[in-house]
């Protein structure tokens, strides 16, 4: 975000329905928030206060780099997503993506701790990044997103469309 009126316009759309972020807490799988946490910041008539800490914003900063490490690796190019997606049904379901590429949704990732990730190239990535990922698959109707993490890591996550759909009823 360049500025701080583009940072405040891109909170309020978040407002607007649940984004990958919001499953892991919504869901109870959260270290960070909890589904109050996010019912509050969808709910409440005071605009939501940012709350960038030092690792969101580091996250914000090499996120494209890390996009640009993994188009090295893979010589995939990606595209930069700027949109806002929504499902075709559910339009309460909302998508924020970092890049697409041919058909898949890649994710940044500049985690700092190794915990929850596999090798290199394996689908184990630690749970809130999976649900995050699985979000953004059934929300833009896609098979497969990759994982792109800081160190040289790509995950390859297959969509669980199915999965994400017992979650919703359940919920």
């Amino acid at each position: 975000m360049s500025t701080t009126t583009e940072r405040q316009q891109w909170l309020e759309r978040r407002r607007s329905g649940i984004g990958g972020s919001d499953v892991a807490p919504i869901l109870g799988m959260s270290k960070w928030r909890t589904a109050y946490d996010v019912w509050l910041s969808k709910t409440s008539e005071t605009p939501e206060e940012d709350r960038t800490t030092m690792p969101m914003l580091l996250g914000n900063v090499l996120e494209p780099e890390v996009l640009r490490l993994y188009e090295q690796q893979t010589g995939v190019s990606v595209r930069r997503s700027r949109v806002l997606h929504k499902h075709a049904t559910h339009g309460e379901l909302i998508a924020n993506v970092d890049a697409t590429s041919k058909g898949r949704i890649i994710e940044a990732k500049t985690a700092r701790s190794r915990d929850g990730w596999g090798d290199a190239g394996s689908d184990d990535v630690p749970e809130a990044y999976w649900l995050q990922v699985q979000h953004y698959l059934y929300v833009c109707q896609k098979p497969l997103a990759d994982v792109a993490r800081s160190e040289e890591h790509t995950s390859e996550l297959q969509s669980h469309h199915d999965l994400v759909c017992r979650l919703l009823l359940e919920k």
